[in-house]
């Protein structure tokens, strides 16, 4: 992996850690825990919003500077030989789906039966399915029947299902920093699988993958201390675990195989 790609994959990791904790204490001592209004202006919101800036600033400089092709098609991209990427990235499948199973019994024990909660639960364990199957497609540079277009793009069915869902449950919220930081997650993730996505239609963009990834990740890191549900943080680190190691394999093979131009 280039300098640029080791740097970029390590300060999204740090940044993520760091603004978790910021995103902690803020929840800890910025929200009123009767009202859940938020203080305004507080020094930790404004140091998490400008960690937040820096970053973002940073990422794109990064990803940016990882130009170069891979071999065609999905496997050109992610294909790999590290098991230990193999098993995380099909861990963090597997967790989507026992969480969203979790979730949805949570959701209904304590509002009842709704259809909204039934297909969320039916497209995370659809996704989390198909995650596994590409990390081990992935892994033995099999891509199948064909079938790998059609994988690929559940995740971002499933993200837009759940971004609209929250813009349904959270729009009438006057306070936005309660719920900013989920909807930039989840937006960042649609856009990350939705570029990844595009390598088995033979449209490879992979320097807007890896920065949306790294956004994904930096943004699922924090608000997986949203004080959401424990199945909700699950998904959102999983989520954060599956592009960042993604997006490694993608800038790894940028360097081994330049055969493919960047179509951007």
């Amino acid at each position: 992996m280039r300098k640029s790609g080791i740097f970029l994959w390590i300060l999204t990791i740090a940044a993520g850690a760091a603004g978790a904790v910021m995103r902690s204490i803020e929840r800890d001592t910025v929200f009123d825990g009767l009202t859940g209004l938020a203080l305004k202006n507080a020094p930790i919101s404004l140091a998490l919003i400008g960690l937040s800036v820096i970053f973002a600033a940073a990422a794109l400089f990064l990803s940016f500077r990882q130009r170069g092709g891979t071999e065609p098609g999905y496997m050109g991209a992610f294909g790999h030989h590290s098991i230990i990427a193999c098993g995380l990235t099909a861990i963090s499948g597997a967790a989507i789906c026992v969480a969203a199973i979790f979730e949805q019994r949570r959701v209904v024990a304590e509002d009842g039966h709704g259809l909204a909660i039934y297909i969320w639960t039916a497209l995370g364990v659809a996704a989390g399915l198909a995650l596994i199957i590409m990390a081990v497609r992935s892994y033995n540079g099999n891509n199948g029947r064909g079938d790998v277009a059609l994988l690929s793009i559940v995740p971002v069915v499933f993200l837009c299902w759940w971004l609209i869902s929250d813009y349904m449950t959270k729009a009438s919220n006057p306070v936005i920093l309660d719920y900013i930081y989920e909807v930039f997650a989840i937006g960042f993730g649609i856009l990350g699988f939705y570029y990844a996505a595009g390598f088995a239609f033979g449209k490879s963009k992979p320097r807007k993958m890896v920065f949306c990834s790294q956004m994904a990740v930096y943004f699922c890191f924090i608000t997986a201390m949203d004080g959401h549900s424990r199945a909700v943080s699950i998904i959102f680190a999983a989520i954060g675990a599956s592009l960042l190691l993604s997006s490694a394999a993608l800038i790894l093979n940028l360097r081994s195989s330049p055969a493919e131009p960047d179509t951007e």
